[in-house]
């Protein structure tokens, strides 16, 4: 299989270093020296980050400058790394979810880079860092509903649709690591001002600690322009699953509508909920939101229609 990254996404960002370690034949079940390395970055990090405004931090800034290159405005979107130093700086513990996410998000932490991981045998064909088409579909991470990559974000991507939406904010529920992954695929990112040599000395580092307390064997690649694609001595796809989408794009007015509720293709089931319930108790229709919070750990959903049904009412 090949790891690659498109050229379309260094004529965007000539500067962009994405590395990647391939580690086969660890065993994710369970390694408590992981999760008190996670811990101990998590108290460090706040100490670090007392008093500072986390959106501000260069290595958040860039990130957010990156996702409004490809059409990401406001707040709504942003990286996974500016979302674990938000909740950690504000006193959050991440959850414990099995020993290689809770490394990465260590490292994470440590090097203030976006980490992600994904099970090589659930993956189909190669992986693709791309600019999306818009036609490429799956689910988040404890999401029952589908969601559709939008055109002209970035997304990583196989043969079955995306694994990794707007670069490095959400994972797909299809190649998620569990405690079952035997073989995987880290990925780390680095973008002005993160040198290749900071991207390199997090890669030695997560590759260390996975032969140490997960076992198996790893591999180290940086890409960049001058090298966009890996090759990698592994067939994917042992456990890949092509799941089937009924994609909804948009709730249909019905009686008395004024505005349509404008919820997004993957929470339209909850929005038509909330709907009907502020229906009967208000008699009227009201216009509000339902979308993912930026962190998949803080749930599945957030609405905004417990501010707006506690305002005056035209």
């Amino acid at each position: 299989m090949k790891f690659k990254i498109s050229q379309e996404i260094f004529a965007k960002w000539p500067e962009a270093k994405i590395g990647a370690v391939v580690a086969l034949g660890v065993n994710n079940q369970k390694a408590p020296e992981i999760l008190a390395l996670l811990r101990q970055q998590e108290q460090q990090t706040q100490k670090e980050l007392s008093g500072k405004i986390i959106s501000q931090l260069p290595e958040a800034a860039a990130w957010r400058q990156t996702y409004k290159d490809f059409g990401v405005t406001g707040n709504k979107y942003v990286s996974s790394v500016e979302a674990l130093l938000k909740r950690v700086s504000k006193g959050g513990q991440l959850p414990d979810i099995n020993p290689l996410v809770n490394l990465y998000n260590a490292l994470s932490l440590k090097y203030k880079m976006p980490f992600g991981g994904e099970d090589l045998d659930k993956v189909k064909g190669d992986i693709v860092l791309k600019i999306a088409a818009g036609n490429e579909t799956g689910r988040f991470i404890g999401s029952t509903e589908t969601s559709i990559c939008e055109p002209g974000e970035v997304a990583y991507c196989d043969e079955l649709g995306f694994i990794c939406r707007r670069w490095n904010w959400r994972e797909a529920d299809r190649t998620k690591l569990d405690q079952n992954t035997t073989n995987v695929i880290l990925v780390v990112e680095a973008i002005p001002p993160l040198t290749e040599t900071q991207l390199k000395q997090a890669l030695e580092e997560i590759s260390q600690l996975v032969e140490k307390y997960l076992g198996g064997k790893t591999q180290v690649e940086v890409l960049s322009q001058n090298k966009p694609e890996w090759s990698i001595d592994f067939t994917s796809g042992k456990n890949a699953v092509e799941e089937k989408y009924q994609v909804v794009e948009t709730v249909k007015p019905v009686k008395k509508v004024v505005k349509p509720v404008k919820v997004r293709s993957e929470s339209v089931s909850f929005g038509l909920v909330i709907k009907k319930a502020i229906e009967k108790v208000m008699g009227k229709d009201v216009n509000f939101s339902v979308e993912h919070p930026e962190n998949i750990a803080w749930g599945d959903y957030s609405t905004n229609a417990g501010i707006i049904t506690s305002k005056p009412q035209e």
